[in-house]
């Protein structure tokens, strides 16, 4: 059995930028009951705004100099496809895991998206990277850490979080609207704020 790190990950593709406040634990409990990968992003990944659960084959792709540029044309033009798109966007990436990239309105900012699932969808995917990297152009990124945490799925189950997402963020909007009303009317400058009339009785 693969021993899986926890689900929610600090690391070199992190960024200093923090998520949606109460939106962690959301995507922590969504990926952690899923068994696949989440990455909230704003922009080129990497960096995520906030990781769970990510596939070990992943970070040592994006943490070596040497081989990023191959995420790049993937994951790295998520946010770019998901925005274009407006809706859940598969694709298979040059490791043969296979992801999908949506849209989400959560928080103050109007342009996230999420990356979902990183997973081999069947072993001969799986075999075919196993032998890039036994002898192939992969072999220096062979260590006992790059199968630390390798997810496999079935197309359906990335399909259901991609729905799971999407329901989850609309309630994380809904219960934030009445703080972001409120505190809409407590920074209403005082000279816009209804005056008392000054003519009138005492």
């Amino acid at each position: 059995m693969l021993d899986k790190p926890s689900v929610s990950e600090r690391e070199t593709t992190q960024a200093q930028k923090p998520c949606p406040p109460g939106w962690a634990e959301t995507q922590d409990a969504l990926a952690s009951a899923a068994g696949l990968s989440i990455l909230l992003v704003e922009g080129h990944q990497p960096p995520s705004l906030h990781i769970s659960s990510n596939n070990s084959i992943c970070r040592a792709f994006q943490s070596s100099s040497a081989h990023k540029h191959l995420c790049d044309p993937f994951c790295g033009k998520a946010h770019e496809r998901a925005r274009e798109t407006e809706a859940a966007t598969p694709y298979r990436c040059h490791a043969g895991l296979h992801c999908f990239t949506m849209p989400v309105e959560i928080g103050e900012s109007g342009s996230l998206a999420v990356i979902g699932g990183r997973a081999f969808l069947t072993t001969a995917d799986y075999r075919a990277l196993a032998e890039r990297l036994r002898t192939g152009d992969l072999q220096d990124l062979l260590s006992s850490d790059l199968f630390r945490n390798v997810i496999f799925a079935a197309r359906q189950d990335l399909d259901d979080l991609a729905k799971r997402i999407a329901a989850s963020a609309t309630e994380y909007q809904t219960e934030a609207q009445p703080s972001s009303s409120l505190k809409a009317v407590r920074s209403v400058p005082a000279e816009q704020q209804p005056q008392p009339d000054a003519s009138a009785p005492v």
